[in-house]
């Protein structure tokens, strides 16, 4: 079965609202106790269930995910999305080797796509956010000094920190910080993640002098972070 690849798109900007996320695979929810309470669809669960509601008919009722619709946040984010992979497209057709951007720049080309194809479409909404913030964080380390903080296990004192990333790490129970420090590079586990833009570090002490995995910019690795609330 076909489907408009504009309303693929919508939707899709849709489910990861509805989700909050990128959903790729569908899970019961359990209570406390052990009990199933309810399902967490996949944003491509979403999708194909209001895309095609004639399959809605027979199927338990129980079991069916929401139909889910397009709002004018999720339209806006559908054209920034084709805007984005619009300015791509030469350097995409320069990598044949990467054969996801080859095939989203295929599908957003067409009309319709079939739905084999929609676990592309499905992800594009969390692909182009992840993209956008790659750059956009490339871009402000460029304009920082190659250079390091201090030497391995030295002391540093009140020092003002602009922070310019804050995600949760996926191998530990932490947040793992990226900071602009005297216009150096330098990151550091929190126990709890920073929303403020800038912050005063304490105190700290050098774990380590690294490069940044992104840009292979000197980065300081931290430890003992204290930062003033």
């Amino acid at each position: 079965m076909d489907f408009p690849i504009q309303r693929a798109l919508e939707l899709a900007c849709a489910a990861q609202r509805y989700n909050q996320c990128y959903q790729k695979e569908s899970e019961t929810l359990y209570t406390d106790d052990g009990k199933a309470m309810g399902y967490k669809h996949s944003n491509k669960t979403l999708m194909i269930w209001t895309l095609d509601q004639e399959r809605r008919i027979t199927a338990d009722p129980q079991y069916l995910p929401p139909v889910i619709e397009a709002n004018d946040s999720d339209r806006l984010l559908t054209e920034d999305i084709r805007t984005y992979y619009r300015r791509l497209m030469f350097s995409v057709l320069a990598q044949p080797e990467n054969q996801f951007l080859q095939e989203i720049l295929s599908l957003l080309n067409k009309e319709t796509m079939n739905e084999n194809k929609l676990g592309f479409i499905a992800c594009l909404p969390h692909v182009y956010e992840k993209d956008r913030k790659r750059n956009d964080i490339t871009k402000i380390i460029r304009e920082c000094d190659n250079n390091y903080l201090g030497s391995k296990e030295s002391k540093l004192m009140n020092l003002e920190a602009t922070i310019v990333d804050c995600e949760r790490s996926k191998n530990y129970d932490a947040y793992n910080i990226l900071a602009i420090v005297d216009n150096k590079l330098a990151s550091w586990f929190s126990k709890f993640p920073i929303r403020q833009n800038k912050v005063e570090i304490v105190s700290a002490k050098v774990k380590d002098n690294n490069q940044n995995w992104l840009t292979k910019k000197a980065e300081t690795r931290l430890n003992y972070v204290k930062v003033k609330k």
